[in-house]
């Protein structure tokens, strides 16, 4: 075919298409109309889809708030029940002696504003503190010696009113519970016929099992709170949490063990010596660990100045290379050779920067404005 065939045979069929356009309009059909973006009719059918209808955001709040109530009513009946169990088992010999009720209260108001964090480990000696009130003295004390330590807590940290009373259940819950437990596994610790047995070798094993059960009931508690209120499930709560700081955990567990067998086999002032060395032990490492931080943050401010003084270098030669470019090369010609001979005698490498340096600016004269 031709060139002005195949012409021809396209403005034909233009022709044709243009009929039946004319046709299909003056019948009534008429081309689907698009959801364009300046169709406002289109537009706010769109948004209505996407944004949720009112009754809908009502619904989510009712349902939100139904859920908090639940909550606190869950936290407060635990807490309720955590203090009636306390109250049945309660023997006045679990305030005795008085000298290691105090010490522990001490301790453990201390150790919660010493804690000590190494990337996901806190390692506190109040914790320490608390597991040997459940296992020395009983659920009641321990309970009391809890109720101070988070008080002290919140009093410096300013948590919220409901942050506030979780932590305080979950504090009263794994100490009562700790504190059952020991009772039902050996008895009354305070009674002269249990004097062996917590003296054994098996008394610092259940100091170090309550020790995993007060973490495992501490821990779920968090977790459950986390989950209803931040969204994130309890598995991925123990993979961030609960796994990373096992390691720190076992060792404040056996350390407790110790302490407890310490106490039991050798009394009173042994213990005391050994709580005093370890709060100066945690405060030296606090100090370290603030050092090392202070180093850290001296030394990225160190590397901020000078970058700050090679942009300012880098914007000197650039503004001489504006003015002045053989001067500018010339400068920058200077400043490698003099480092090339700083490297050559053996200069170190703060000094071969700074004598770069110096080269790069001794023209600097040439600066002047004019």
């Amino acid at each position: 075919m031709s060139p002005a065939a195949f012409v021809s045979r396209g403005r034909e069929r233009t022709r044709r298409a243009g009929q039946s356009f004319r046709r299909g309009k003056d019948a009534g059909v008429h081309a689907p109309r698009l959801p364009l973006k300046d169709d406002t009719a289109s537009a706010d059918q769109y948004d209505r889809r996407l944004t949720p209808a009112p009754e809908h955001k009502a619904s989510a709040v009712k349902t939100k708030i139904y859920t908090l109530r639940l909550y606190l009513a869950a936290q407060a009946l635990l807490l309720a029940g955590c203090v009636v169990v306390a109250a049945l088992t309660y023997n006045s010999e679990e305030w005795q002696p008085i000298q290691l009720v105090l010490l522990l209260l001490v301790l453990a108001a201390v150790g919660e504003r010493m804690t000590i964090t190494i990337g996901a480990q806190n390692l506190s000696a109040g914790f320490i503190a608390l597991v040997l009130a459940m296992t020395l003295l009983g659920p009641a004390p321990a309970a009391a010696i809890g109720v101070v330590a988070i008080a002290v807590d919140s009093l410096h940290r300013r948590p919220g009113l409901l942050l506030a009373f979780v932590n305080l259940t979950a504090y009263v819950s794994y100490l009562v519970v700790g504190g059952v437990l020991t009772i039902v596994l050996i008895g009354n610790v305070h009674a002269t016929s249990e004097r062996s047995t917590i003296r054994s070798p098996d008394f610092a094993l259940l100091v170090f099992g309550v020790f995993v059960v007060a973490n495992i009931i501490n821990f779920v508690l968090l977790a459950l709170h986390r989950s209803l209120f931040a969204g994130s499930s309890i598995g991925r709560e123990a993979r961030s949490l609960l796994l990373p700081m096992l390691p720190g955990q076992f060792a404040a567990g056996i350390l407790t063990a110790i302490l407890a067998t310490a106490y039991t086999n050798l009394g009173y002032p042994v213990l005391l010596g050994l709580v005093i060395v370890i709060v100066i032990f945690q405060y030296l490492a606090i100090a370290l660990l603030r050092s090392e931080d202070r180093a850290e943050q001296l030394e990225a401010r160190s590397m901020h100045l000078a970058s700050l003084q090679l942009g300012v270098l880098v914007t000197l030669v650039e503004t001489l290379a504006l003015r002045d470019h053989s001067a500018a090369t010339h400068a920058a010609s200077v400043a490698r050779y003099a480092r090339a001979l700083a490297k050559e005698i053996g200069c170190e490498e703060s000094d071969q920067e700074l004598v770069h340096t110096a080269a790069l600016l001794h023209d600097i004269g040439k600066f002047a404005l004019p």
